[in-house]
């Protein structure tokens, strides 16, 4: 089996998997359209069209297991890490190319390297095509303006979908973290697959083996997941070097729990710290 089909029928696997009928339809057709899109472009720029596809492949499978968002390009990485490690069919050069993509395709308005372009071009172009009537936002229009350029493509109009004036962003909230785990830990959730809240509580983490290794240490995922409740965007692993971020909760056996939260913004790794 070449390396484009096992990747295929790992994701699609993880398609299939999606109970909605309308979102795994979209999924199927956003993932294939980038994967497409990602080929053409590479091609174009002299890059590797195999890689390229490869990083389409894999770029919103995080989402598709989740259904989350949240920092889905960090978390999907981390979330391919294992799987292209152990189908042990990429070299280390090829792996950091190909997480990195995944890594940083919600970052279209920043630079990142050439395969990291090739995804975010056409993942953009990819949702530009599906709905050349949706709005893009405003700050992706240099990018989206970039790629038609460089395809030749003329005459469609784009729709620029403005900035709300005055609009501020609810971010983490303390005191609804705090109400959150409150409410968990009085419930006294055990480690078991039939316990919806546990369940829950660890769907973040797409490892195979996410449930025997949490079942009786969870106390990070708990954490995690109130974070994640309460408006805090965090990857699933390697918290990414833009952040130094501290929780600290007491008080797990439907006592009351106390919180601290400190949290200092710094960079981004650099590529080759991702694989």
């Amino acid at each position: 089996m070449d390396r484009i089909l096992k990747i295929k029928k790992y994701v699609d696997h993880i398609i299939e998997a999606i109970a909605s009928p309308e979102i795994r339809k979209y999924a199927y057709i956003h993932t294939y359209g980038v994967t497409q899109s990602c080929s053409i472009i590479a091609g174009r720029r002299g890059l590797d069209p195999e890689l390229a596809y490869i990083s389409g492949l894999l770029h919103d499978n995080y989402v598709y297991f989740t259904g989350s968002y949240m920092c889905h390009g960090q978390s999907g990485a981390e979330m391919a890490r294992p799987a292209i490690r152990d189908m042990k069919l990429f070299t280390d050069h090829e792996k950091m190319l190909i997480l990195s993509a995944v890594f940083y395709h919600s970052m279209k308005e920043q630079i990142h390297d050439e395969y990291d372009e090739v995804l975010k071009d056409a993942d953009i172009l990819q949702s530009f095509f599906y709905d050349p009537a949706h709005q893009v936002p405003y700050k992706a229009v240099p990018r989206i303006n970039k790629i038609l350029d460089e395809l030749h493509i003329t005459g469609i109009p784009i729709q620029i979908e403005q900035p709300v004036g005055n609009h501020t962003t609810v971010g983490f909230n303390k005191a609804i973290f705090a109400d959150i785990a409150e409410e968990l830990a009085a419930k006294n959730i055990v480690g078991d697959k039939n316990n919806k809240d546990f369940m829950e509580i660890i769907k973040y983490y797409p490892e195979v083996v996410a449930f025997d290794e949490l079942k009786n240490a969870w106390c990070a995922a708990f954490v995690y997941h109130c974070a994640i409740k309460a408006g805090l965007e965090l990857p699933i692993k390697n918290l990414p070097s833009n952040i130094d971020l501290q929780v600290r909760v007491h008080g797990m056996n439907g006592a009351k729990p106390t919180i601290s939260v400190i949290m200092k913004k710094m960079d981004f790794p650099p590529r080759e710290a991702i694989s």
